[in-house]
């Protein structure tokens, strides 16, 4: 999600109302495959790429990469 670039206008509110409704997905939940539900889709969507850009804009592109390869070797 997030190498598609920035979040469409129609998404971004999607990752912020669920913060004050308390009804964020959990990142676990993000590792399958995405809701068929439109606005379920809309909210794992917008979330994923949330998360990936604050990790980017915390640790640093580099930092991510090394914590996907380590990942990805915990699962081999």
């Amino acid at each position: 999600m997030y190498s598609e670039g920035s979040l469409s206008p129609t998404r971004k509110p999607n990752s912020t109302r669920p913060i004050s409704a308390d009804t964020l997905l959990t990142v676990r939940s993000l590792n399958g495959g995405f809701s068929e539900l439109p606005d379920k889709a809309n909210l794992s969507y917008s979330q994923s790429y949330s998360i990936v850009n604050f990790l980017i804009e915390t640790y640093g592109q580099e930092k991510l990469t090394e914590l996907l390869t380590a990942l990805r070797m915990r699962t081999d």
